[in-house]
């Protein structure tokens, strides 16, 4: 069937903290889902386009507050299909008069995903997508759209349903859906939820110990390696700062010889895909200046990552350029996700490692990880 518009308006609620209103429908002995409303938004009226209009639709509104409390149903409201006309008289002579054309129906403008921001470990959420069309009407559309997400640690039914698996600290991942031709992104944060135990006292916080700082063991009994978190300038979170064995990377071609701390892994969310991100290192003590920094990755073997690296002058400190699907990111693929591991050595230390540079990195020009076993 061409389907039909329906247009609605109520009374808007005179309560003063109402944040909205939503619309449910539900066919003829059907129950509401109200989990899944397929209107939502702040004004007193809205537009819904029916698939059927052969069909009996029933409605009712319901209004929540800025507490997320939800009224109960407004009064019911029915569509009813036309019935058949009577039967005409037979035609005249004369020809019929043309039917007046048909309105094409409206075209899709965008698609809004709506669900919770964050999700407990070892748990799930459903996600919905919505279809925004040119006439101003919405309808959901989530059985019909392709998901995807792009974490390690969850994963997404063709029907929009998340499930996330344990994780040892709080993880990000982004949900992709796509629908018509068009698609929609949602960040959501995979929480860390161990059961609740009773804390030893603790000394109240130091300046010197802010949460933010990532601390690190060198595999190599070399000293310690620092990050802190709100200083890597184009990130939204760091996932992973993990030290590693040399010995974890099998290809022995082009090694240097001389890795006196390991190797540093490092995954992290950019604030925007195909970003560009600064990550500054610090060591516990002072690197000598004939060193350079390597990256390894499955794809290109070992490579010379001078062209994105600046030490201090002191050598207390590293600042790393990595960039989302480029130079410094192992999958090469724009994902809002970066992963690599490097990490530095004497200079002269192996004769076969290649550069990374160029003005326009392309996809090979990524850090290693999925290869390496731990």
């Amino acid at each position: 069937m061409a389907g039909i518009q329906l247009n609605f308006e109520w009374d808007p609620n005179p309560e003063p903290d109402i944040a909205g209103y939503r619309v449910f429908s539900r066919l003829a002995g059907e129950a509401y889902d109200y989990d899944h409303p397929d209107w939502e938004g702040q004004d007193a009226f809205c537009s819904l386009w029916i698939d059927n209009e052969e069909a009996d639709y029933f409605f009712v509104v319901r209004a929540y507050d800025t507490d997320g409390f939800e009224s109960d149903d407004s009064n019911e409201v029915a569509y009813t299909p036309p019935e058949d006309p009577p039967a005409e008289d037979p035609p005249s002579e004369d020809p019929p008069a043309e039917d007046p054309p048909v309105e094409d129906p409206p075209t899709l403008n965008s698609v809004t995903i709506s669900g919770p921001a964050q999700v407990n470990e070892n748990s799930g959420a459903q996600y919905v997508l919505t279809g925004n069309y040119s006439d101003g009407s919405s309808r959901r559309v989530t059985d019909s759209a392709s998901w995807n997400e792009n974490s390690w640690y969850a994963s997404i039914n063709s029907n929009g349903y998340l499930t996330v698996r344990s994780v040892a600290s709080d993880k990000s991942c982004m949900i992709t859906a796509s629908y018509g031709g068009q698609s929609d992104t949602h960040h959501v944060l995979i929480v860390d939820d161990p059961p609740p135990v009773d804390p030893p006292a603790e000394d109240p916080p130091s300046e010197d110990d802010p949460e933010d700082l990532l601390v690190i063991d060198a595999v190599t009994g070399w000293g310690q390696v620092y990050l802190y978190v709100d200083e890597c300038d184009g990130a939204a979170s760091v996932d992973d700062f993990a030290a590693i064995d040399e010995t974890a990377v099998q290809d022995f071609v082009g090694r240097p010889d001389d890795l006196f701390l390991g190797l540093i892994r490092i995954e992290l969310m950019v604030e925007q895909v195909g970003g560009t991100t600064s990550i500054p290192i610090y060591f516990s003590d002072s690197i000598d200046d004939d060193v350079q920094w390597y990256t390894y990755d499955d794809v290109n073997g070992w490579q010379d990552y001078a062209a994105y690296v600046v030490f201090s002058d002191d050598g207390m400190s590293v600042t790393l350029e990595l960039k989302d699907g480029g130079f410094g990111d192992a999958d090469g693929v724009k994902n809002g996700v970066i992963k690599c591991t490097s990490g530095p050595s004497q200079i002269g230390s192996s004769n076969y490692a290649h550069s990374v540079s160029g003005q326009s990195p392309t996809s090979s020009d990524s850090c290693f990880i999925d290869a390496i076993s731990f």
